[in-house]
């Protein structure tokens, strides 16, 4: 392998090395933010069930049921 081949597949291997590094940080932040998108989804369908069951003047588990 010539010296110019060498430093390419150096070069190469730590571009990778990067790169996955990059996709590994991109899927953590996204598990997150799907995490908090489901708290929050829940939270707010929590809230309407409550709100919906003081309107008709039942428990949220009469409702849920």
């Amino acid at each position: 392998m010539s010296y110019h081949d060498n430093i390419s597949a150096s070069f190469n291997k730590a571009l990778l090395r990067k790169l996955r590094k990059e996709v590994n940080g991109a899927t953590k932040s996204e598990t997150k933010l799907q995490t908090r998108n489901i708290e929050h989804t829940r939270k707010r369908r929590d809230a309407e069930d409550r709100a919906l069951a003081r309107e008709l003047g039942v428990t949220v588990e009469e409702l849920t049921r």
